[in-house]
């Protein structure tokens, strides 16, 4: 292999790097639990349809899910597979491995049609990883995944979410985010952490030929309705008037709106070159 597909290799390794490492992380942690083969004891072998729903922060995840299982036929979609909920479920003594603990996961999250709904970031994934249900079995999932078209909305939302903990419009915020609060450099860290998950994640799934649905967090605000009855097509089952009232409200402010004024000055005199890009557009 000569040195230059050696560097595009490199250069495209590291971009998905953190993705990477996250993900090794929790497998590790997951590790000491035991696990038989899939052939053994498949936890997802009862279920008609397995959907995925990959997330990054900030996508209006939670949102999307309360809204589908308010319907009672996509699945009961949660994030149940962090790495603390899964050891506290095998150091209870009720299971003997990881398969009997996701098997027990998924009876739970399944809907009375036969829909299993998962919600997950990517290193989050490490417990399908593990049991080799990722990448073996990939093409037998339908995967949604959400994104958000303008990614310095994203980066303000998650820097204030890093600030107030507040995850939702309804939750108590942990410190009141002011104008001062506004940092070029940590703002433009998130941006580029955000570019990198969306890269690990289709990377992945391009890799493997999985079965996706890309719905963007702009969609889902503009039209819910229409965003639920496209995932109930892309699962094919009916859902019959969609409820899509919610608690949730948009959080974003006058604060956002000044931070991303002052990042977009700030961003064209580190490089003006970057007000003709259609990402710092919006």
């Amino acid at each position: 292999m000569d040195n230059t597909k050696i560097k595009v290799i490199g250069d495209h390794f590291k971009s998905m790097q953190d993705s990477i490492v996250n993900l090794g992380i929790v497998a590790k942690n997951l590790e000491h639990i035991p696990r038989v083969s899939l052939e053994q004891l498949d936890p997802w072998e009862s279920p008609k349809e397995r959907l995925l729903i990959v997330f990054l922060a900030r996508t209006g995840s939670t949102w999307l899910c309360e809204l589908m299982n308010k319907t009672n036929s996509m699945g009961y979609a949660r994030e149940s597979l962090h790495a603390q909920e899964l050891i506290n479920a095998f150091e209870s003594g009720d299971y003997n491995n990881l398969n009997e603990i996701m098997r027990s996961s998924v009876k739970e999250h399944c809907t009375k049609n036969g829909i299993y709904s998962v919600k997950s970031t990517f290193h989050t994934l490490a417990p399908m990883f593990l049991l080799e249900e990722f990448p073996n079995n990939l093409e037998r999932w339908k995967i949604v995944v959400l994104t958000r078209d303008d990614k310095l909305d994203q980066a303000i939302s998650i820097m204030k979410l890093d600030k107030n903990r507040k995850s939702t419009s309804f939750d108590n915020s942990a410190i009141t985010v002011v104008e001062e609060d506004y940092d070029y450099n940590e703002i433009s860290r998130k941006l580029n952490l955000i570019m990198k998950g969306e890269n690990t994640i289709f990377t992945f799934l391009q890799a493997y030929g999985a079965n996706y649905l890309k719905i963007s967090y702009e969609n889902l605000s503009l039209n819910p309705k229409q965003i639920i009855d496209q995932i109930s097509k892309f699962c094919g089952i009916t859902v019959s008037n969609a409820d899509i009232e919610t608690q949730f409200e948009i959080q974003r402010d006058k604060i956002s709106a000044k931070w991303k004024k002052q990042w977009l000055e700030d961003v064209q005199n580190e490089n003006p070159l970057f007000s003709n890009n259609a990402l710092f557009k919006r």
